[in-house]
């Protein structure tokens, strides 16, 4: 490998909601319950983080990870994770300094910490699980004014040890390789890779190890102005309506109970009609039908 200076690798991560654990509305505010909530890393930033350190593990102690994220003090656990994973240096930005940003001003945010820290490449997963929205790696690019390239499911050093040589999905079935130079925005998606898991003992000391704090004002913010900027407006969250309840009659036999379930399931069905007879003169009466329920065709 060529003579090189240090290379800074960020990688952006975010805690987000365990999707498939059950979630309560707060009724007075009409939001998510937070605290009745599970939360993990998400599923596409872990991938973001794996190949991040095999660009580290291959650059001969010429590259160093740093994880960044933003969000609240809680995540230390989970940046405590992603250290004994193998990265060199966490860092987080407090969100409790700001009101609720939207992915525009989230990555406004993320820029300011990147720049701080230094970065050569940043890697960032997919989309979060949370919101699916996928915005923030596209407007962090053009914050940080780089070239960036999505759907990154390889990566490797290039032959020159100038940039990168990442593969990406052009299709279902296509696969462009792309030799890109630095700085570089990679946005990557799940797969490609076998995750690592962290040793008991890396955990250990994962926990001895410091965690850097950036704030508002660290990152020459005001919060006010920052969301002066937020293009999403914030709508309010409305349940829906509980479905009522159908349960079977527990009076029924066996076989008339599986009858009652094979001819329509749980769900009670009202006011139904069973037309017989020709098609002729069936269709006038589904006409007729249809114009008495008031249907819009």
């Amino acid at each position: 490998m060529t003579e090189r200076r240090m290379m800074n690798i960020v990688v952006c991560v975010k805690e987000v909601t365990y999707v498939y654990a059950p979630a309560t509305i707060d009724r007075r505010s009409e939001q998510i319950d937070q605290e009745a909530i599970v939360k993990i890393m998400n599923p596409f930033d872990e991938y973001a983080l794996e190949w991040a350190l095999q660009i580290k593990n291959k650059s001969n102690g010429r590259a160093k990870v740093i994880v960044l994220t933003f969000g609240e003090p809680r995540v230390r656990e989970m940046l405590s994770y992603c250290l004994s994973l193998g990265a060199d240096e966490a860092c987080l930005i407090r969100e409790d300094d700001f009101p609720p940003l939207d992915a525009w001003t989230r990555a406004l945010v993320l820029s300011r910490g990147i720049r701080q820290i230094g970065f050569d490449v940043v890697f960032c997963g997919k989309h979060a699980v949370d919101d699916n929205l996928g915005l923030v790696g596209g407007y962090l690019a053009g914050f940080l004014n780089i070239p960036w390239l999505s759907n990154i499911n390889y990566v490797e050093f290039a032959e020159t040890d100038q940039g990168l040589l990442c593969h990406r999905m052009a299709g279902k079935t296509k696969i462009e390789k792309v030799k890109v130079p630095f700085p570089i925005l990679l946005i990557t998606e799940k797969g490609g890779i076998a995750l690592s898991y962290p040793s008991l003992p890396e955990i250990f000391k994962s926990r001895h190890k410091i965690i850097a704090e950036l704030k508002g004002k660290d990152l020459s913010l005001i919060p006010e102005t920052v969301t002066d900027q937020k293009l999403m407006k914030d709508v309010r969250l409305i349940p829906p309506k509980p479905k009522p309840m159908f349960t079977i009659d527990s009076g029924l036999s066996a076989g008339d109970r599986l009858k009652m379930i094979m001819s329509g399931g749980l769900a009670k069905k009202t006011d139904s009609k069973l037309l017989e007879g020709k098609k002729e003169d069936i269709v006038p009466k589904v006409v007729q039908y249809l114009i008495d329920q008031a249907s819009p065709f």
